[in-house]
């Protein structure tokens, strides 16, 4: 898939937004916790973007945030794009 098709702005000013559907959640750490998903649907307009990686679609932080979006029925979520490697460890892309 390539990012650009999976984006969906408002506007010049609105920040780019992501399908939750388009993402590759593959690559989580741990297990949600409920507790933190229910808080963080309430939330979620003051949340910072998703960070993605532009190529593969891999979502790299905001798993919690992703989990509440779709909990609260919401299809896209605002979006921070990392360019990288796909062979590149996550923890370097997000030091980039």
């Amino acid at each position: 898939m390539d990012a650009p098709d999976s984006e969906a702005t408002a506007g010049a000013d609105a920040p780019t937004q992501v399908a939750i559907g388009d993402l590759d959640l593959t690559l989580r750490l741990r297990a949600p916790d409920p507790n933190q998903i229910r808080m963080l649907a309430d939330v979620l307009d003051r949340c910072p973007p998703i960070v993605v990686q532009r190529d593969s679609l891999r979502l790299l932080d905001g798993h919690a945030r992703v989990a509440a979006a779709s909990a609260a029925g919401r299809a896209a979520l605002p979006v921070s794009w990392v360019d990288g490697d796909d062979t590149a460890p996550a923890s370097t892309l997000l030091a980039e």
